[in-house]
C-alpha cells in the first residue's frame, strides 16, 4: 500500500487534503505503521503544490495600481474657484484667496471673511 501512495506523491498532481485523509484512514485501518504514515505524510505536505499563488497576484496588482496611479494626473485647481458662502469660522475666507463671483475674479482682503463681494465689498479686492 505504502508504494501506491508514493507513487501518488511521485506524480505531484493530488490535493493534498484528500491524500492525507486516506493515508489516515488507511493507518486507522491498520494497512500502515506509524512510521509508513509518519512517512508519507512528510513526503506528501513537501511534494504539494500551492493551491494559488497569493503572494504573486498581490504583487502583480500592486504592480497595476502603481502604473495607474502613475498614468492619472491630479486635477488642476482652479486658481480662481467659484464662490461659496462660508458656513463658519473654518470655512471662512482668508487673506489672499481668490475666487470668482457673477464671473468677476476678487482677492479677499480681510481674515475670516464670511461675507460676499456682493455684501461686503471692502473685503475684496476686484480683478481686472
Amino acid at each position: 500500500m505504502k508504494e501506491l501512495f508514493e507513487q501518488v506523491i511521485a506524480l505531484k498532481n493530488y490535493d493534498l487534503k484528500a491524500l492525507l485523509a486516506n493515508i489516515d484512514q488507511y493507518h486507522i485501518e491498520g494497512k500502515l505503521t506509524d512510521d509508513e504514515r509518519q512517512e508519507l505524510t512528510q513526503a506528501a505536505r513537501e511534494g504539494a503544490s500551492a493551491e494559488y499563488d497569493y503572494a504573486g497576484e498581490i504583487n502583480a496588482l500592486w504592480t497595476a495600481v502603481r502604473a495607474l496611479q502613475q498614468s492619472i494626473s491630479p486635477p488642476a485647481e482652479d486658481e480662481w474657484p467659484e464662490y461659496v458662502q462660508p458656513t463658519g469660522a473654518g470655512t471662512a475666507y482668508q487673506v489672499g484667496d481668490k475666487v470668482t463671483f457673477n464671473g468677476i475674479h476678487y482677492i479677499c482682503r480681510l481674515p475670516h471673511c464670511v461675507w460676499s463681494p456682493v455684501d461686503y465689498p471692502i473685503g475684496w479686492q476686484k480683478q481686472t
